[in-house]
């Protein structure tokens, strides 16, 4: 053999080992994708979990007076209503925000859509709360808010 072949020889184990790299890269970084979305899920999932939590184990039946009717609740109490409806649909905001960095489906939004509507804003007071905290939130996350509400409305009456 000489030396030629053993060059041209040496560059195709090269080529290949090269081409079997990227190939084992490549489904790492699959993989790696995989566990971020599993994980930035899992994050909101726990998350929504602990604040609807809160909220809806209030002392005094707090998250029913407040949907029902918030203008019923003393100055304290709206404080904490406000708050604790806040943190909740802070955990629904995150969950757009994956989803516009592509770590979780527009699929998974449509759930806290059904979420939002027939178990938030269903209720006046949510409504209301609506009203008053929208320009606290971004555009398309109250866009969102606003046809849960307004599908809601509709269901209601």
């Amino acid at each position: 053999m000489n030396w030629e072949a053993t060059g041209a020889l040496a560059e195709l184990f090269g080529a290949a080992a090269v081409v079997g790299s990227l190939i084992y890269l490549a489904r790492q970084l699959k993989m790696t994708r995989q566990v971020e979305q599993v994980s930035a899920f899992q994050g909101v999932f726990n998350g929504f979990t602990h604040h609807s939590g809160q909220f809806f184990c209030a002392p005094g039946g707090l998250a029913l007076r407040g949907l029902s009717d918030r203008d019923s609740l003393g100055p304290e109490e709206r404080l904490l209503f406000d708050q604790l409806l806040a943190n909740m649909l802070n955990q629904l905001e995150m969950t757009s925000w994956l989803i516009q960095a592509g770590l979780m489906s527009e699929e998974d939004m449509g759930t806290m859509d059904w979420w939002l509507e027939h178990k938030v804003f269903l209720y006046p007071g949510a409504r209301e709360w609506l009203d008053e905290y929208e320009p606290t939130y971004p555009p398309a996350f109250v866009a969102r808010m606003r046809r849960a509400a307004e599908a809601a409305t509709n269901s209601d009456g």
